[in-house]
C-alpha cells in the first residue's frame, strides 16, 4: 500500500480510499464489515463517508456511518483510521433546495460523529455547493468546527476551483484554516462534462483545473477513480449492455483509443485494467491524488489491494494519457 501526507495537515493516509456509499443497506453490514477487514489489512487507513449515503437505499438514515462506527468500536481501530465524511446535502426529495446554513451543518455535523461513535472527523466535507451563497460565511462555518475540536481539517465536494480559490483566499487573508482537499469526478479518462448529473462536479487530465490543482497544492480525492468500469465493459462481453449513463459520460473516441493503450500496458506489467488505472492516478507526481474505490465486490477489491503497490513512470503515466509517439 502506497501513503501520503494529506497537504495541509499532519494526515498521512493510503493513496487508496475506501468508499462506503451502499454499507449497511445495499452492502449488508456483515458485508460491509468484511469489504473494511479486507481494506484494513492491506494496509488501507482511510474511510470516505457521507452522512447521507445509503438513504436512498434504505429508509434508515445514516445506514453507512452508523455501519462504519459499529465496526470502528468493534475493531478498536479508530485511531488507526483517516475518518473522511461530508454534510450539507440537500434533502434526496428536494434537491434544489440547498442546506447549508449553520444550523443544517451543525445538525449534520452531531449527527455523524454520533453514527461515527468519534469525537472528531479528520477530513470534513461540504457535500453540495450553492454558489448563491458566498464562500465567507462557509468558511467561517468550517472553522468554528475545527476551533471546537470536532473537526480536524475541512474539504469541499463537487465544488468548481473558482469557489474553492475564492474561499482559502479570504481564509488566508483572515488567518483562517483553508479547504485543504476537493473530491470530485476523476480519472484518467476524458469525461464528457455536459453528461455529468446536476450538482456533480468533474474534472479531466490536461483540464486547466488539473494545472489550477497542482499550481495550489490542493489534494484531490477521486470518485468514480475506475471510470465506473467504462473500460473492462468496452473491452469486455457486457460493453452491449453498458449502463446509459457510463455510455454518455464516458463514450469518446479519446476514452476508445485510451482502452487499447490501457490493454497495451495491463499485459506488458501483468496486471488488470483496474489496478492500472488506480496506479495511473496516485503515481501522478504533479497533483496529491488520493484514488476512491467504491466497489461492493470482495474480489474486485482484493483485485485492486493486490497492486496497491504499483507504480507507473511519469514516461508510462504520459504515454498513457496522452498516447505519446515515444512509447514507455
Amino acid at each position: 500500500m502506497q501513503y501520503a501526507k494529506v497537504l495541509g495537515t499532519d494526515l498521512y493516509a493510503s493513496k487508496i480510499v475506501l468508499g462506503t456509499d451502499s454499507f449497511g443497506s445495499g452492502v449488508s453490514k456483515k458485508e460491509s464489515f468484511a469489504l473494511m477487514d479486507s481494506f484494513y489489512e492491506a494496509g488501507g487507513n482511510i474511510l470516505d463517508t457521507a452522512s447521507v449515503y445509503a438513504d436512498w437505499l434504505t429508509e434508515e438514515k445514516s445506514a453507512s456511518e452508523k455501519t462504519i462506527g459499529e465496526w470502528l468500536k468493534s475493531r478498536g481501530c479508530r485511531e488507526k483510521i483517516v475518518l473522511s465524511t461530508k454534510g450539507g446535502h440537500p434533502n434526496l426529495s428536494s434537491m434544489d433546495i440547498s442546506r447549508l446554513s449553520r444550523e443544517e451543518l451543525e445538525f449534520d455535523l452531531n449527527n455523524s460523529l454520533k453514527n461515527l461513535k468519534t469525537g472528531f472527523i479528520d477530513i470534513y466535507w461540504l457535500h453540495k455547493d450553492d454558489e448563491n451563497i458566498p464562500v465567507e460565511a462557509l468558511i467561517e462555518i468550517m472553522n468554528d468546527f475545527i476551533a471546537s475540536g470536532k473537526v480536524r481539517s475541512i474539504g469541499v465536494s463537487n465544488w468548481r476551483y473558482e469557489r474553492i480559490k475564492k474561499a482559502n483566499d479570504y481564509a488566508e487573508k483572515h488567518g483562517l484554516f483553508p479547504f485543504i482537499s476537493s473530491q470530485i469526478q476523476y480519472s484518467i479518462a476524458t469525461l464528457n462534462m455536459s453528461a455529468l448529473p446536476k450538482l456533480i462536479w468533474g474534472m479531466s487530465p490536461y483540464d486547466d483545473e488539473y494545472k489550477k490543482y497542482c499550481a495550489d497544492n490542493i489534494n484531490i480525492f477521486a470518485f468514480s477513480s475506475q471510470s465506473k468500469g467504462f473500460f473492462g465493459m468496452l473491452s469486455g462481453d457486457s460493453a452491449a449492455n453498458m449502463p446509459e449513463n457510463v455510455k454518455s459520460e464516458y463514450l469518446n473516441e479519446s476514452n476508445i483509443a485510451l482502452a487499447e493503450r490501457l490493454k497495451t500496458l495491463a499485459c506488458s506489467k501483468n496486471v488488470n485494467i483496474s489496478s492500472l488505472q488506480t496506479a495511473a492516478l496516485i503515481s501522478d507526481s504533479k497533483l496529491n491524488v488520493f484514488a476512491q474505490i467504491g466497489t461492493k465486490n470482495p474480489r474486485r477489491l482484493n483485485e485492486i489491494l493486490k497492486y496497491s503497490d504499483l507504480k507507473l513512470s511519469k514516461d508510462e503515466i504520459e504515454w498513457l494519457l496522452a498516447g505519446e509517439t515515444n512509447k514507455y
